[in-house]
Order: structure tokens, then sequence, then C-alpha cells
């Protein structure tokens, strides 16, 4: 797929062929079950591949590697939400239709991504002790 704007991927650009490949893989990501592979055990193909659809919020493989484990999480659920979309009855998501045509514009996130690395802990830690070092005890 082509690259446009802030560097999300665009089916814009993209030829017929290209296009019918990417549906194809959403489709099929989209059948797969949704969340991580449980433990070595599990069938990791089974499960969707979040690094590889990550393009959909706006993120790319990298991108989606280096989040903490929560906001990991928060972008596979706006996957999640972009899949049920793409591919929701009625949304015309057969191979060919009009759900990813010429005039497609790139997806961009619902939330902003990716928070900064340890964000959520810092927060967690000030909220913590914060008691702790308040100045007007009275």
């Amino acid at each position: 797929p082509g690259r446009a704007g802030r560097g999300t991927p665009t089916l814009a650009r993209a030829s017929s062929d290209q296009r019918l490949d990417a549906e194809r893989f959403l489709q099929r990501q989209a059948a797969l079950r949704r969340g991580v592979a449980p433990g070595p055990r599990a069938n990791p193909g089974a499960y969707r591949d979040y690094p590889r659809l990550s393009w959909l919020v706006g993120l790319g493989p990298q991108g989606y590697g280096a989040l903490d484990p929560a906001a990991q999480r928060r972008a596979r659920l706006a996957v999640d939400r972009q899949l049920r979309g793409l591919t929701s009855p009625g949304s015309g998501s057969a191979p060919g239709s009009s759900r990813f045509s010429a005039s497609a514009t790139p997806l961009a996130p619902a939330a902003p991504f990716p928070r900064p690395p340890g964000a959520a802990l810092r927060a967690r830690r000030a909220r913590q002790f914060l008691g702790h070092f308040r100045t007007d005890r009275s």
C-alpha cells in the first residue's frame, strides 16, 4: 500500500491488485480470534497479527512493539474496532467493493498513540505517593 500524510498508509494510491490483497488480508484477520495467544501451547496462527494490523490505527509494527503493554492493549482494541467497522454487514467489505476505493483517506487513530514509555507508571506513582509529599498538612 502507498503512503500519504503523516506516514499512515492509504490504499488510495495502491493498484487494484494491492487493494484486493489488502481486503483479503483484512477479511482473514477479521475471521481470526481477537487478542494475543495466551501461552506457549496456544496456536498463534489462530489469533490476529496486531503488529501487521497496527497501520489501521496509525502505527507501524515497530511502533506497536515499542508500546508498553497497556498501550498495546488500547491499540489492539482500536484495531478490533476498525476491523469491525470494515467488515460489518452492509459495509461493502466484499473483494473489489467501494470500501477501499481509490478515494479512500488514511485512517487516523481515534486516540493519540503512542503514549510515552513509562507515562502510565509515572502517573500511578505520582498518585500513590501524593499524600507523602504534601506540604500543606494541618
